[in-house]
């Protein structure tokens, strides 16, 4: 499964395409799709850090619970998994996504909004929105956020470094 997925990793690369690794820390395991239910998992890194050792750019992270590596958040926004495992750990250094916000492992949880700021806060670089109005949400509650606070400012400064190094390269 790695081995297949490297060779596609370079022949995105091949054709000037950016190919994200997902859904980490892996989501074969699981009996359903987090836009449909929360899932609760086991992670395989092995994708993942093939995926990496090739220099894939973006990692999506999934909205699954893994017990075993976070038992209070769910991956996306779990500090645990995506500051401590991906950067720290395995040693990403690309953008961090998120999968959608909108999926129902994420409503059963909080707001989109909510959603958001808890993943930035974990690391991730960019969060996805798929649904119809979810955008102005989340850029008021991200607003308001770094407005107060230095650190959020720095962190989506961090962000906004990390996502030009990504599509530079």
């Amino acid at each position: 499964m790695a081995r297949l997925g490297v060779a596609a990793l370079r022949g995105y690369r091949a054709g000037g395409a950016k190919a994200t690794a997902k859904h980490f820390p892996g989501l074969g395991a699981a009996a359903r799709n987090t836009d449909d239910a929360p899932v609760t998992t086991t992670a395989n890194l092995v994708p993942f850090r093939a995926a990496i050792g090739a220099g894939v750019p973006l990692v999506m992270v999934s909205h699954g619970l893994y017990p075993a590596l976070d038992p209070g958040h769910i991956a996306s926004q779990s500090r645990a998994i995506v500051t401590g495992l991906l950067r720290r750990r395995l040693g990403f250094r690309g953008a961090i996504i998120t999968d959608s916000l909108e999926a129902r492992a994420v409503l059963a949880r909080s707001t989109v909004a909510t959603a958001a700021a808890r993943s930035l806060a974990a690391g991730s670089d960019l969060v996805l929105l798929t649904g119809p109005g979810s955008y102005p949400h989340v850029y008021r509650r991200l607003l308001r956020e770094a407005r107060r606070s230095l650190a959020v400012r720095a962190r989506l400064r961090a962000a906004r470094a990390r996502i030009q190094s990504t599509i530079a390269r």
